[in-house]
């Protein structure tokens, strides 16, 4: 459905719709891949309900300023809503953001989506803890030539990431967060064994293992880098 001034939706207007669902994160990763930097994340309040709101997106080839609100629906597909305005026109924002508010909703269920602040606190330091540590471990990994220092750095981030599991193990989720948290605890498990894997191949000197495992462990940051991104567009920014 679109909504715009005078029925003319080109430079301003209100379109709501539906994510798809299947995915941990609010916003689709198809969308994501495309942005230029990280949304800026608000829990707001509309009459009846919460919702994500999503600003400062910055979208290749699209001049106009852009927020996005989604409503989570568990067991159904998000609702969405997109206020849009060209900039000599962005004062609509203010009108489009005041329908939005006035919502309720239909058929849905609220659920509480503000950020619980000890959850947040004990996730922010784990995150914290673990990639201090394997960012600088990484870059250590890249300036080694010789296997067996690739084989101790690798075994280190290896036990690193079993150490966060282990502390991610004994946190109980908010219901928003649940399924992000399960993807989060596999993604290191799979970094875990990724790295286990790799420092036995350096320590071999197997160049086929090796490349293997490389590519492993490549696969598993990104699904960690990725569980870290669906935290901060649930509200939940490690720092």
């Amino acid at each position: 459905m679109l909504l715009a001034p005078s029925g003319k939706g080109a430079r301003t207007g209100l379109l709501s719709g539906q994510i798809p669902g299947g995915e941990a994160s609010p916003l689709p990763s198809a969308f994501l891949a495309q942005l230029h930097g990280a949304p800026h994340t608000d829990v707001v309040n509309l009459l009846d309900a919460q919702a994500y709101r999503y600003s400062q997106l910055n979208v290749p080839g699209y001049n106009r300023v852009l927020e996005l609100y989604v409503l989570p629906s568990p067991g159904a597909s998000d609702a969405a809503i997109a206020c849009y305005a060209s900039k000599p026109l962005v004062g609509y924002l203010k009108r489009c953001q005041q329908i939005v508010a006035g919502l309720t909703l239909v058929g849905r269920s609220p659920t509480d989506l503000t950020p619980e602040a000890a959850y947040a606190g004990r996730l922010g330091r784990l995150i914290d803890k673990l990639d201090a540590k394997r960012l600088a471990l990484r870059a250590s990994m890249r300036a080694s030539a010789t296997p067996t220092t690739l084989s101790h750095l690798a075994a280190t981030l290896a036990e690193r990431f079993s150490a966060a599991a282990r502390s991610l193990s004994v946190l109980e989720p908010p219901l928003p967060v649940g399924a992000t948290q399960a993807a989060f605890a596999s993604s290191i498990v799979r970094a875990r064994r990724a790295y286990e894997a790799l420092s036995a191949a350096a320590l071999a000197q197997s160049s086929s293992g090796y490349a293997t495992a490389q590519a492993n462990v490549e696969g598993a940051e990104r699904d960690v880098d990725s569980a870290l991104q669906t935290f901060a567009l649930l509200g939940y920014s490690p720092g």
